[in-house]
């Protein structure tokens, strides 16, 4: 059997951490982290930091506090979008 390689991509600010490992698991846990964060820098402009600083130094703002006019969007939107950025894969949406 040939030997199969498998190469991944990060980006900085929307990239889940276990991207950042080869022992993490990714799966579509990973991408809701991915497309949360592209929704977050559309709502805010603001990239996050990488989940690796994540990490260190957690300064994850909720959407809710984030945007300029929170009454504008649904806060089960923001909230839904604050979830899939959970550090933990765990912890989001599967």
């Amino acid at each position: 059997t040939k030997a199969q390689s498998t190469f991944q991509t990060v980006a900085d600010g929307y990239s889940p951490l276990e991207q950042y490992s080869s022992a993490g698991t990714v799966g579509p846990w990973s991408d809701i982290y991915a497309l949360s964060a592209t929704a977050y820098y559309c709502l805010t402009l603001k990239r996050l930091s990488s989940a690796t600083d994540r990490v260190l130094n957690d300064d994850y703002l909720p959407l809710a506090q984030a945007v300029s006019s929170p009454d504008t969007f649904s806060p089960q939107l923001l909230a839904a979008i604050d979830r899939g950025l959970s550090l933990k894969p765990e912890q989001r949406p599967q």
